[in-house]
């Protein structure tokens, strides 16, 4: 059976995009809640929203979640405001403006080495900017500029993936409406939660918590991987 599949507007180094024809048929067609566990882009619990009619993407990093939460809430104005940090910085946009501008700015005729070497200088910049106070618009403007979209951190949880060679392009943003038009009509209420723990046995305890009244409209939950914490949180419940 053919089925079609939206895409996470969210580059993921892992992501599930491509393994979604034989994942997706495991699961009954009607879910009460279904838990993406470590969900990274968020592709596989976005595609079980017409099945599940609640769905909970739960995530170590805490970044991803927070650009879940953002895309999944302010659709449209989120983008726009993603375009004005990308101005402001001087990063390429070669959805409004091609690639022609910064093959001939570079001296580059392919157009991967053409935006890293336009974007190294001004991506530094945003790096740094977002490892000081961590806007989620600068985290999806690294996500999108990076290479390969990894998201690697320092001992010091900062940032440290290098420029890539994409940019805003006309195919991101397709993919971005295409996917906030799909979780729109969907009836299925998300949850984006991130979990900070050390110790994967903290991880798995957050599905203890599927029933707790928080989850009953779209949010953006952050809890700490610590066992007292986690066991105050389901206790106060």
């Amino acid at each position: 059976m053919n089925m079609e599949f939206i895409e996470s507007p969210i580059k993921y180094v892992g992501g599930k995009y491509k393994l979604l024809n034989q994942i997706i048929p495991l699961f009954p067609e009607d879910i009460n809640r279904f838990v993406d566990l470590f969900c990274g882009s968020g592709v596989v619990g976005a595609n079980m929203m017409g099945r599940a009619k609640e769905v909970i993407c739960i995530d170590k990093d805490v970044n991803i979640i927070q650009l879940l939460y953002h895309i999944a809430k302010y659709k449209a104005f989120f983008l726009e405001q993603v375009e004005r940090v990308i101005a402001n910085y001087g990063l390429s946009n070669s959805y409004r403006f091609g690639l022609d501008k910064y093959k001939q700015v570079t001296g580059y005729g392919g157009a991967g080495k053409a935006l890293s070497a336009y974007n190294k200088e001004a991506y530094k910049v945003v790096r740094k900017d977002f490892n000081f106070h961590n806007a989620t618009s600068l985290f999806y403007v690294l996500n999108l500029y990076g290479y390969t979209g990894a998201g690697r951190y320092n001992s010091r949880s900062k940032h440290n993936i290098s420029v890539g060679n994409s940019d805003l392009n006309i195919k991101v943003v397709k993919r971005y409406r295409k996917y906030c038009e799909y979780i729109n009509k969907s009836k299925s209420p998300a949850s984006y939660v991130a979990v900070i723990s050390g110790n994967i046995t903290y991880t798995m305890m957050i599905l203890f918590m599927q029933t707790l009244h928080t989850y009953k409209q779209q949010q953006a939950t952050i809890i700490t991987g610590q066992k007292k914490t986690l066991s105050r949180y389901l206790l106060n419940y």
